[in-house]
């Protein structure tokens, strides 16, 4: 099974716990019931980086301008999460907490404090079919724009264009060497 077909059928949580911890609760649980309403089509929300965000100019009231596209979350996939959280945390100091009341077992990352440079992320299994590792998301101005741009390039969509609830635009790419990403375009009006 390719990476892409791998990424189809996953499902999950993407975002951070910070201080709008109201805010990322509801886009969790949106996301987990889409998720276990749609298992075939693998969804997988995730929150924007909020303090990355709010530093971009606007280009409307209801997206944000970015001028060049950064990997703004990343998701690391393991046969056993509890058994990877102590490396990363004596590593390099990252904390878990554990999202309850989902459908998959699911642990949020937090890297540092907003305040510095970087992005959080998640844990969680792979799903079947799908191989340990890790995925990225990367912010774009225009999702319609950049699925164009993958395609013209020689990388494919995976998962085509969703609403994340008062997040954003999410699809998923595969690049021409076969690796698998998300691109998000945020905008707080996506249904």
């Amino acid at each position: 099974m390719s990476d892409c077909k791998r990424t189809q059928a996953r499902s999950g949580v993407r975002h951070r716990l910070n201080d709008s911890e109201i805010v990322t609760r509801k886009i969790a649980s949106l996301a987990l019931i889409a998720a276990s309403a749609t298992p075939t089509t693998g969804l997988t929300a995730l929150a924007v980086e909020k303090f990355r965000l709010e530093s971009q100019p606007k280009s409307s009231p209801n997206q944000k301008r970015l001028n060049m596209p950064r990997v703004t979350h990343f998701e690391i996939y393991t046969d056993d999460p509890e058994a990877v959280q102590p490396f990363y945390q004596d590593v390099f100091g990252w904390k878990f907490n554990k999202f309850e009341g989902g459908p998959i077992e699911y642990w949020l990352v937090t890297t540092g404090d907003d305040k510095e440079p970087g992005i959080n992320g998640g844990l969680t299994r792979p799903r079947e079919g799908q191989s340990p590792g890790t995925l990225n998301t990367i912010s774009v101005s225009s999702l319609d724009e950049f699925i164009k741009k993958i395609e013209q390039a020689g990388g494919r969509i995976c998962v085509p264009k969703m609403a994340i609830p008062e997040v954003g635009w999410l699809a998923y790419a595969e690049d021409p060497a076969g690796n698998v990403f998300g691109i998000i375009e945020p905008d707080t009006t996506a249904r």
